[in-house]
């Protein structure tokens, strides 16, 4: 392969895609599905727990001691149970959406060198790319730690947003040969550095990276696919 550049097109969903996502979407449906019984339980058992230790501890009437816990630990369940239920409810809802417009986002990288960061305490793996327009492309996150073929010399992320524009999930497409680092950074040097945010460019030679990253400079030349 003989460039190395990174391009964005939006295009309708893979079959490989949609089941990846329906199981992303049936795990999500499957946890609101069980919501009641989960917390229910573990209110229960901790309630029940709390109740104990009062009687033991308390020199009030058993009578007392369970009115007390049960209305504070039955607010507290029915609490954590609807919060809960509204945000599996809405993550549900948001997995969704990219199947009703069949669309995805996908941001292709090809590139023959690369220089991989390592990762300070749980932040992810973190990976500079060259590109042929002289500009640096920075790939980070959880999602990204090697494999047997990641990172690649040609690969894609399929990014999948709900309707306000945030991405729900990514998943990664690899077409080309497994991609060793030139070299690897140091944690120590890196966490004297200001890295760009995953998807985010630099101008420059990835030779040079290091320089590139030091104090705000970076800053003013931080550019998103």
């Amino acid at each position: 392969m003989e460039t190395a550049s990174v391009e964005g097109v939006v295009r309708p969903v893979l079959e490989t895609e949609r089941r990846a996502m329906r199981r992303a979407l049936w795990r999500r449906r499957r946890h609101l599905h069980h919501l009641k019984q989960r917390i229910f339980a573990y209110g229960a058992v901790l309630f029940g727990v709390l109740w104990g230790l009062t009687i033991v501890a308390s020199r009030d009437s058993v009578v007392v001691v369970t009115i007390f816990w049960l209305v504070v630990g039955s607010a507290l369940t029915l609490w954590s149970y609807f919060s809960a239920k509204t945000d599996l409810t809405r993550q549900v809802t948001r997995f969704e959406e990219p199947w009703v417009r069949n669309e995805v986002n996908e941001v292709r990288v090809q590139s023959m060198e690369m220089v991989e960061f390592e990762e300070e305490e749980d932040e992810g793996a973190c990976y500079a790319f060259q590109l042929d327009s002289g500009r640096i492309l920075l790939i980070s996150g959880q999602g990204y730690y090697p494999s047997a073929r990641f990172p690649n010399t040609d690969f894609s992320l399929a990014r999948f947003y709900d309707n306000n524009g945030i991405c729900i999930e990514e998943l990664i497409h690899k077409r080309g040969h497994k991609l060793k680092p030139s070299r690897i950074v140091p944690a120590k040097v890196k966490s004297a550095l200001f890295i760009p945010g995953h998807l985010e460019m630099i101008e420059g030679k990835i030779s040079e990276v290091e320089g590139l990253m030091i104090g705000t400079q970076a800053l003013e030349t931080t550019k998103h696919v």
